[in-house]
C-alpha cells in the first residue's frame, strides 16, 4: 500500500525567487510571491525555489506520483512554459543570497510543466515530478526527515522569450496558501530511474 504525504513551505526563509537583468541576478525571499518566466527585456530567466522540510520518504523507496501545488497569485501572456526540477542534495538549507544559488546543484530529473490556465486565487498541481523526487532519494546520504528544495523555472529557453509570467502565493502572502509538495511512495525496492535531460534548456547562465 502506497503512503501520501503533504508539505507546505513552512518559513519565509524557505522560498526565494530571481530574475535577470540583462547584466546581474536579483534575488528576493521576503516578497510575497514565487514566480516563473519572463516579463521585460531587462526582467527574464525568472525561477523560484522553494524548501520542504521533514519529507518522510524513506531511503529505497519507489515513487509513485509527485506534485509541486501553487496558488495563483498574478499572471501575464499566454502560452506559458515552465520546467520543475530539484536540487541534488539529501538535507539542503535555507536561502541566503543569489551566491548561494549559484552554488547549488541541480537534479538531471526535470519535468516540464505548461500550465493550460493561471487564474487567480486558484491552486494548479504540476505535472508528475516522481522521477526529481525519485532522484533525489536515491542519492547517498538521504535519510527520512531530511529537506527537499524544488525549483520552477522559465522553460522558454535563456533571454527575454516574450512578456509570459506566472506569480504564485509564497510563505509570506498570509492570505493564502504557500507551496506544497505532494508525495506518493511505495516502501521497498525503488525499479524507477532517473530519465536523461538532454532537452533541458540550459547555459552557462541560465540556472
Amino acid at each position: 500500500m502506497s503512503t501520501i504525504i503533504n508539505i507546505s513551505v513552512a518559513a519565509g526563509d524557505d522560498d526565494c525567487r530571481w530574475h535577470w537583468t540583462g547584466s546581474i541576478w536579483v534575488f528576493g525571499k521576503s516578497d510575497a510571491y514565487v514566480q516563473a518566466g519572463d516579463r521585460s527585456a531587462t526582467q527574464y530567466d525568472d525561477a523560484s525555489a522553494m524548501r520542504f522540510l521533514d519529507v518522510t520518504v524513506p531511503s529505497g523507496a519507489t515513487i509513485v506520483h509527485a506534485y509541486l501545488k501553487l496558488v495563483s497569485l498574478a499572471v501575464r501572456g499566454t502560452g506559458w512554459k515552465t520546467i520543475v526540477d530539484g536540487q541534488l542534495a539529501p538535507n539542503p538549507v535555507t536561502f541566503s543570497n543569489m551566491g548561494d544559488i549559484l552554488t547549488r546543484s541541480w537534479t538531471l530529473a526535470s519535468v516540464v510543466w505548461n500550465p493550460a490556465a493561471w487564474v487567480v486565487n486558484t491552486q494548479y498541481t504540476s505535472t508528475d515530478i516522481a522521477s526529481v523526487i525519485q532522484e533525489i532519494i536515491e542519492q547517498g546520504g538521504w535519510n527520512s526527515g531530511q529537506s527537499m528544495v524544488i525549483r520552477w523555472s522559465d522553460g522558454w529557453g535563456t533571454g527575454y522569450q516574450g512578456d509570459r509570467r506566472l506569480w504564485a502565493d509564497a510563505f509570506e502572502d498570509a492570505s493564502d496558501t504557500p507551496a506544497i509538495l505532494s508525495i506518493e511512495y511505495d516502501e521497498g525496492a525503488s525499479g524507477r530511474s532517473s530519465p536523461s535531460v538532454a532537452s533541458r534548456l540550459l547555459s552557462g547562465r541560465f540556472l
